[in-house]
């Protein structure tokens, strides 16, 4: 370039030498007004020659980004280093300039063409050109997730009542009625006010496994006049905003219009000539038609909103990472928000329902034998599932389940099969499957009847290969233990055989086989007619219960999971009975708590009277005194 400045100077002045002389020395005619700036070669417009900027074809999966050298093909003819000076929007997705390349990220689930134009520079002179982006369709994986529900509705319980953190700036109304929030910030533009949290309250919002943040809302009214902030003519600002930042702080910013739903962009300030926090993508929405359920999906480097299995708006995440101002939450990983947070617009809003839907793992569930398990924690997630049919299988080894049919928008009894068994089959969209599993109570789950110990819920999803690729399918099992206080009884005697008035040892062990503690129980006999009690009653280990007489012979006895616990009972056997006399004795162990197997429960044993004339007994005599 300084070569070229250098050769331009020169011919100036030799032409400027020639033009008052002329090459034989005689005057010249007068020349025209600004010889200098009207003669083409010297024009600095004309200084060498413009880069060669070459059109460019990419072809990429779709939910990725590319990075594209687009400067590679180019040429410049002065052999000048190029750089790339701009790329323009897309249709379709986003751009960005990343050294000499450009990154192109499409919407989430976005298939098709797309192009943007791009700019190469030599610091003097420029050259434009167009990259063709050909998305191919590829199904993304459904993932069997665990929903976290952060806000639920119920009575004047607002969102700050669950765990949410509240600030409130200005004259806000922050209510709730019938289990629904009303937060009023229209009083004027300088009102602020929301509902945010972060971990440990909000789960991990891992973007390369995906989330989803439902929330149920309604904009009654909202203003936002004068809020155009890089003069375009185009508003950039919500009274009603909502926030979700992933673990690495990419995420989206929307805001809600009664009208129109948009994105916030990210990047450099205004001030800098950035376009951070100017209105992105958007499209036409009615936000006052009544609580509205919507589901914010984050999968790699897009999102979608949806309603059900209509999609409003989808696009790329973004860094909002150079915001310096006051309450920068821009910094803050696993970052949710819901509310009003600029100076420049005012909204009355309603909101019922906030809950995230991540890959975590659920921990164990714990459910007495025979009792009823709740699940309601469980959620679907498929980026590319749309309207289309899904079919998932529960399943569990030794147990029956049961699926709502209640649930609003949810799944009917003719898309389930199998239910109250142990493999139960549904066909339906994803939203209704979604729909049902968040329901209270959801999914029932009931051991068989006398099991106890380890079950496992299996939930497996087939997203029938709808978006092309083939069929794929998720899983996911959760554990299940199920504890049963399994009490025992067994019952024996120091002889079979005894003889009339001899004093006869029972020995009762009662145990627990089951796996959960057992407080409370007692341990009873009654004594036939033909025998005595002799006490006293021992119990092994002492002060495992309280000792009585029978029939009650043990109670508040407290028996550990796998415990022993032995009791003796002396008797005497009646003087009356004759030999061949048989006595059945039978003990019977009870408790507060469930059994698994109640049969167990008792224990019997007979004796039979020996005669006192055989050999067995021949060294055994009755004491009798006799009186002169």
């Amino acid at each position: 370039m300084i070569c070229k400045i250098i050769s331009a100077l020169t011919l100036a002045l030799i032409l400027g030498l020639l033009a008052g002389v002329g090459l034989t020395g005689w005057p010249q005619p007068a020349q025209a007004a600004n010889t200098f700036e009207n003669t083409p070669l010297l024009n600095p417009t004309f200084l060498g020659s413009p880069p060669i900027a070459n059109s460019d074809t990419v072809t990429m999966p779709e939910d990725t980004s590319q990075v594209i050298s687009v400067l590679s093909n180019d040429d410049e003819p002065d052999d000048e280093p190029l750089s790339l000076a701009a790329v323009g929007a897309a249709q379709h997705g986003t751009t960005a300039i990343s050294g000499a390349t450009a990154i192109y990220t499409p919407a989430l689930n976005f298939a098709g063409t797309d192009s943007f134009t791009y700019t190469a520079s030599d610091d003097t002179l420029t050259g434009t050109a167009r990259v063709t982006v050909t998305v191919t369709p590829s199904n993304d994986g459904p993932i069997v997730g665990t929903t976290k529900v952060l806000y639920q509705g119920v009575g004047s319980e607002t969102p700050d009542n669950q765990g949410f953190f509240y600030f409130p700036v200005g004259p806000v109304s922050n209510t709730a009625t019938a289990g629904v929030t009303t937060l009023d910030t229209s009083s004027n533009n300088t009102t602020q006010a929301g509902y945010s949290g972060t971990t440990p309250f909000v789960p991990t919002l891992d973007r390369a496994t995906g989330y989803t943040v439902r929330f149920t809302a309604q904009i009654s009214s909202e203003n936002h006049t004068g809020s155009d902030r890089n003069g375009d003519g185009v508003d950039d600002r919500a009274g009603f905003s909502v926030i979700a930042l992933s673990s690495d702080k990419r995420g989206i910013e929307l805001g809600f219009w009664t009208n129109r739903i948009w994105a916030q962009n990210g990047g450099a300030p205004v001030n800098t000539g950035g376009t951070l926090f100017t209105q992105g993508e958007g499209a036409a929405f009615d936000t006052t038609a009544g609580l509205i359920p919507y589901e914010l999906r984050v999968l790699g480097g897009a999102y979608s909103l949806a309603v059900g299995s209509t999609e409003i708006l989808s696009g790329s995440l973004r860094d909002y990472t150079a915001f310096t101002g006051s309450f920068d939450v821009y910094e803050t990983p696993n970052f949710l928000f819901f509310g009003d947070n600029t100076t420049s617009a005012r909204a009355s809003v309603k909101l019922s329902h906030i809950s995230v839907l991540t890959n975590a793992t659920l921990p164990d569930w714990t459910v007495a034998s025979g009792g009823e398990l709740v699940v309601d924690k469980l959620g679907l997630l498929d980026v590319d599932a749309g309207g289309q049919t899904g079919v998932v299988t529960l399943t569990v080894n030794s147990g029956v389940l049961t699926l709502t049919t209640s649930a609003p928008n949810g799944l009917t009894a003719g898309q389930i099969s199998g239910n109250g068994t142990g493999t139960v089959v549904v066909t339906g969209s994803l939203a209704q499957i979604n729909n049902s599993l968040a329901f209270t109570p959801a999914l029932i789950y009931r051991s068989n009847a006398g099991f106890w110990g380890g079950d496992s819920l299996t939930v497996t999803i087939n997203d029938q290969g709808h978006t092309g690729g083939g069929v794929l399918t998720g899983q996911k099992s959760f554990n299940i233990n199920v504890q049963a206080a399994e009490l025992g009884v067994t019952k024996t005697v120091n002889t079979l055989t005894p003889l009339a008035g001899q004093r006869v040892i029972y020995t009762l062990v009662v145990s627990n086989a089951g796996n959960l503690n057992v407080t409370g129980a007692t341990l009873s006999d009654n004594l036939s007619a033909s025998l005595t009690f002799a006490g006293p009653i021992s119990l092994d280990p002492a002060g495992a219960g309280t000792i009585g007489t029978p029939p009650t012979i043990v109670t508040n006895l407290t028996v550990a999971a796998g415990q022993r616990i032995t009791v003796t009972l002396p008797v005497t056997v009646n003087l009356n009975l004759n030999p061949g006399a048989q006595i059945t004795n039978t003990a019977t162990i009870s408790s507060p708590m469930t059994e698994a197997v109640p049969a167990n429960n008792s224990g019997t044993v007979i004796i039979t009277l020996a005669n006192p004339n055989s050999p067995a007994h021949s060294t055994y005599l009755p004491l009798i005194v006799k009186s002169d």
